[in-house]
């Protein structure tokens, strides 16, 4: 299993200076194993994901599972950015995430709509599917397992684990944690790899922000 990190900040990206070790760009995370692509969220790493792959693949069509956990700017704002969703018509991208407040389709037209972007969503030549899930376990394709739960953050935001021959990884970001929370997950081995949301003790902040403090301890 090969993880990458291509957006990490939250709210707003942050290309200042002083960030550019684990760089400026919001919420996206890249996981491979075998030839399978599972991407986490689409903020604007998103954007830099898509050069990659289109440098990757050129004019050969592939396939990938992008996950997006809530809708808030900062997991989205990278869509209409991303290069192979106009670039091949046979590209297949098969979206899952949560209907419970908005269907990610209408999300995107919302976001791409007149006044505030200059191209429509139909300019999108790939194939996109859209799949609605909701806290549970759901089977993938060559034996893996995505069980998904409900986190603890303003307007929802949903956590993924990802259950592979190769290894386990748990995508859980702006959670605050809480006894509700643990209490709701289910329970699990141990992953090998976590992807989790860091907002430091020392910064002010007000409660129900939904991030997690450094020293939190999630069971996972």
């Amino acid at each position: 299993m090969r993880i990458k990190f291509w957006g990490v900040r939250g709210s707003t990206p942050t290309p200042q200076p002083e960030n550019m070790r684990y760089g400026g760009n919001t919420s996206c995370v890249e996981v491979r194993f075998g030839d399978r692509i599972y991407i986490f969220d689409c903020g604007t790493g998103f954007r830099m994901l898509g050069q990659q792959l289109q440098s990757e693949f050129g004019e050969k069509p592939f396939s990938a599972h992008v996950f997006v956990s809530h809708f808030h700017w900062d997991h989205i704002q990278g869509m209409p950015f991303f290069r192979p969703l106009y670039s091949n018509a046979e590209n297949r991208f098969l979206f899952q995430c949560s209907t419970r407040t908005r269907h990610l389709k209408q999300v995107l037209a919302d976001q791409m709509a007149a006044p505030y972007f200059p191209v429509r969503l139909d300019q999108m030549t790939a194939h996109r599917d859209f799949y609605d899930i909701e806290s549970g376990r759901i089977t993938m394709e060559d034996g893996v397992h995505v069980q998904t739960a409900w986190l603890n953050h303003p307007q929802g935001c949903m956590g993924f684990r990802v259950e592979t021959k190769e290894g386990v990884l748990v995508y859980a970001t702006d959670n605050e944690p809480s006894t509700r929370l643990c209490a709701s997950w289910p329970k699990a081995p141990t992953s090998s790899s976590m992807t989790h949301s860091i907002f430091p003790r020392n910064t002010k902040r007000a409660d129900g922000a939904g991030d997690t403090a450094i020293g939190a301890k999630p069971s996972m």
